[in-house]
């Protein structure tokens, strides 16, 4: 169990695990993605992982700061590309997914990134729930 609060401890929500965790900060990002939102236009963060087949479309259509050099090695030996903005579209983190890369505990960890970026905490706690 994983409780989500403001650093004042105000608590915000309550989630499962960190993929429930990962998809409520995916859909307040997206959001942002909207003209009628608040938030339109302010800095973006994101978790992406681009498979081996989409990378030839990254290398020559995408106008993100991306490395090229790691694309194109992902390219050349058909591996996935970690992708992680946090902020900033200027410093795009690309990491190439080899078999001793764990994407969950990179995604976990982006997660903890963000909500402290945003003025939350996270706890992991299995007593939220149960009364005295």
């Amino acid at each position: 169990m994983l409780v989500l609060t403001k650093k004042d401890g105000t608590p915000i929500a309550v989630f499962e695990n960190y993929p429930e965790l990962y998809q409520h900060i995916r859909n307040q990002e997206n959001s942002k993605l909207l003209e009628s939102h608040p938030e339109f236009g302010q800095s973006f963060w994101s978790f992406l992982v681009h498979l081996p087949e989409r990378i030839p479309e990254l290398i020559n259509t995408l106008k993100k700061d991306h490395d090229v050099e790691v694309l194109r090695e992902a390219w050349r030996q058909q591996l996935s590309v970690v992708e992680m903005c946090e902020g900033d579209f200027k410093n795009i983190r690309q990491i190439l997914v080899t078999p001793n890369i764990n994407i969950d505990a990179l995604r976990e960890d982006w997660c903890l990134d963000y909500c402290d970026a945003h003025g939350m905490s996270v706890t992991e706690s299995d007593e939220y729930f149960k009364k005295p």
